[in-house]
């Protein structure tokens, strides 16, 4: 399995709104990348990063789902080192605990890489999916 990124945060608002907001492609370019994701099994999408000199597509594929519950995908599916992202949500009373681990990498480039993703995954977890979910005004739960 190699090494793995982990992020794990509580986000104040109901499963079915965290699930929007990581399956639903217009608030997932807000907090992740743009995409033309489509939740259904085998199916491949894109992620299109523009945050570089050059434009780089990220060629994904979508590997399982429970709905609410867990998304895996396999990120960079046409490089010669696919790792796997997996997404799991479950209740907590302050609303719902996302756990996210993207793992499958390998050797030194694959230690760099893995510290890489747990820095950008972390800021899109902890900060960038709070603020679009407010922007797409999900409601949040009461405390």
């Amino acid at each position: 399995m190699g090494r793995v990124a982990r992020v794990e945060h509580v986000l104040p608002y109901k499963s079915k709104d965290v699930w929007s907001a990581i399956t639903t492609p217009r608030v997932m370019k807000e907090w992740c990348l743009q995409t033309n994701f489509t939740l259904k099994k085998n199916n491949p999408f894109y992620f299109r990063d523009k945050s570089r000199k050059k434009e780089m597509l990220i060629h994904c594929k979508v590997v399982d789902f429970e709905e609410e519950k867990m998304l895996s995908y396999i990120w960079g599916e046409r490089t010669h080192v696919p790792t796997l992202v997996t997404f799991k949500l479950s209740e907590t009373p302050e609303g719902v605990k996302l756990q996210l681990e993207h793992g499958g990498f390998e050797g030194v480039s694959g230690f760099f890489a893995s510290k890489n993703f747990s820095g950008v995954w972390k800021k899109m977890i902890k900060t960038n999916l709070p603020e679009a979910m407010e922007k797409f005004r999900y409601k949040k739960i009461k405390g």
